[in-house]
């Protein structure tokens, strides 16, 4: 249970890697300083918070890489004040909740990308905090179904993300019983060709203000169990609401250096001034 600040040392950080919990924090627990600049890696649990869980300080500018739990958040588990500017990658769990799960502070200016979990919520899960101008990508969910590749169970405002590159074959969805406000998003980029697939699924709150294009869903399945969208910018709509439209959003360049627009981490969504 650490009380003092983790903070990097001589611009270098620390590294806590490898290390492994019976209990719950495979890399840290219970820790209420601050925790910037480090390097949590390859840590695991066979309870919940693979690399991190329980800690109450800011956790700002760490890179929280391939850390697994047999439970739920693979990187992150109740850590509930803020999570600023954190390379989110490549970590895993058993449950729910790949890169964070029950994380109810600010989210804002991560990179939260490739997280995996075996049942909902790739990316985050029921994580009721503020989540803000996040890079969300590649996250998998698993089960007959990937249901909240991207969020699921996140009742917080949505706002300002990028959510882009989440794919599955068996059906599901990229945000799965996301109750909060969902505003100002781009969506982008994402495939579930699969028969039972959307990208909003049981998503209530009010949905407005967002960019969702270039989507793979069977027959262009977009909102399930919904509210329905306002002010929103929606390739090929035609379900009406307040505001919608469906003109090109011209991105200054929709498929990167690399030509190909579904690898989306180096494609720019910003939009053209024309």
């Amino acid at each position: 249970h650490c009380l003092t600040v983790i903070d990097s040392i001589a611009g270098w950080g620390n590294t806590i890697t490898g290390n492994s919990a019976d209990g719950d924090g495979g890399g840290l627990c219970g820790c209420s300083g601050e925790i910037r600049g480090n390097l949590i890696a390859q840590n695991s649990c066979k309870g919940c918070g693979g690399g991190l869980a329980f800690c109450q300080g800011a956790i700002e500018d760490n890179a929280i890489l391939d850390n697994s739990a047999d439970r739920d958040g693979g990187g992150l588990y109740s850590c509930d004040r803020s999570v600023l500017r954190n390379q989110i990658r490549g970590n895993h769990a058993r449950k729910y909740g790949g890169g964070l799960a029950e994380c109810d502070g600010l989210i804002r200016q991560n990179t939260i990308s490739e997280n995996a979990s075996g049942s909902s919520g790739g990316g985050l899960h029921q994580s009721d905090g503020l989540i803000e101008r996040n890079w969300i990508s590649g996250n998998w969910a698993g089960g007959c179904a990937s249901w909240g590749l991207g969020l699921a169970y996140c009742d917080g405002t949505l706002r300002s993300n990028v959510i882009c590159g989440h794919r599955s074959y068996s059906g599901g969805s990229v945000f799965d019983e996301c109750s909060g406000r969902i505003r100002e998003n781009t969506i982008v980029h994402n495939s579930l060709p699969g028969d039972w697939s959307w990208i909003f699924s049981s998503c209530w709150a009010d949905i407005a203000n967002c960019i969702i294009w270039d989507n793979l869903t069977y027959q262009a399945r977009t909102f399930y169990e919904s509210r329905t969208p306002r002010n929103c910018c929606i390739q090929d709509w035609d379900g009406g609401g307040e505001g919608n439209i469906s003109e090109d959003p011209l991105f200054v360049d929709s498929d990167g250096s690399d030509d190909e627009a579904w690898t989306c981490e180096d494609n720019d969504y910003r939009l053209s001034p024309e």
